[in-house]
């Protein structure tokens, strides 16, 4: 079993209330966190949509595919660290040991080449 932490983009409730009133345009012009629901590519991580995010969990799994098993049917299993969502596309999982990132994408996990950032 390897360490891993959960990431996810912090969005407040002022931001999903702008979204209902204004569009998604709008509001992810207004708080960028929004576009985290709409990542499906490592490429499209950057610095600044990086700094949208916040650790919300760990957890101890022998791989991705765990991680995101305990973050949605096993959630006993996580050490939460703040408020959270069940693990969905565009959340971010940090391998500890090796220091990989990774994003969770439509189908499977894609890297994150951090250097890059």
């Amino acid at each position: 079993m390897k360490n891993y932490e959960i990431f996810q983009a912090n969005i407040s409730r002022q931001a999903y209330d702008y979204v209902n009133s204004e569009g998604w345009d709008k509001a992810i012009a207004k708080y960028p966190a929004l576009k985290s629901k709409f990542i499906e590519q490592s490429s499209e991580v950057t610095k600044e949509l990086m700094n949208e995010y916040d650790i919300v969990a760990t957890v101890k799994a022998s791989d991705l595919e765990d991680v995101f098993t305990a973050g949605n049917i096993e959630q006993e299993r996580l050490v939460r660290l703040n408020q959270m969502h069940s693990v969905s596309v565009g959340d971010i999982i940090h391998d500890v040991e090796s220091n990989g990132w990774y994003l969770v994408a439509p189908f499977g996990f894609e890297e994150i080449i951090v250097s890059t950032l």
